[in-house]
């Protein structure tokens, strides 16, 4: 398989649901009570036969799949090369539980999978002034792709 870059995410979707709605609200209380309910209308899915559903533009199958997947199970069967990219200030996935799922994925000596935390970026890599840094970001990711292939020049049949 070739290298490849993705973008970072906890190891349980329903974490990242959770600290996005934690982000969005001044209030603790209301928060908890809102993740609460999420969290009982994901036991629903997990533990219902398909059914009928449209919640943010998704049916069942889309919650259910997203619901169910183990990141770090999945992470640790890759081989390939991998780059994961993280912004610090992300409040639509959790930097801390992806930190947490890089520090166990090193523990497991996963040496194929580096992490490029930007801390000052957000989900769409932009800094605190709204700026975008996905060029920089971009950059990065073309560096690190051309140091594990190489000189594309190279593999060009002539």
């Amino acid at each position: 398989m070739p290298p490849s870059p993705l973008m970072g995410g906890g190891r349980w979707f329903i974490d990242d649901v959770s600290h996005s709605i934690a982000v969005k609200h001044n209030n603790p209380e209301t928060a908890r009570k809102e993740i609460d309910g999420f969290k009982g209308f994901a036991k629903h899915v997990l533990n219902s036969k398909p059914f009928e559903l449209d919640m943010s533009g998704h049916g069942y199958h889309w919650w259910q799949q997203m619901l169910s997947i183990d990141q770090l199970d999945t992470l640790k069967k890759v081989n390939s090369p991998l780059l994961i990219i993280q912004g610090g200030r992300d409040t639509s996935v959790s930097p801390q539980k992806i930190d947490e799922m890089m520090q166990r994925l090193e523990e497991l000596e996963k040496n194929n999978i580096e992490y490029r935390r930007y801390d000052a970026f957000d989900h769409g890599l932009k800094n605190s002034d709204g700026k975008s840094l996905r060029k920089e970001v971009v950059g990065d990711m073309n560096m690190w792709l051309k140091s594990k292939i190489g000189d594309p020049e190279k593999h060009k049949i002539h």
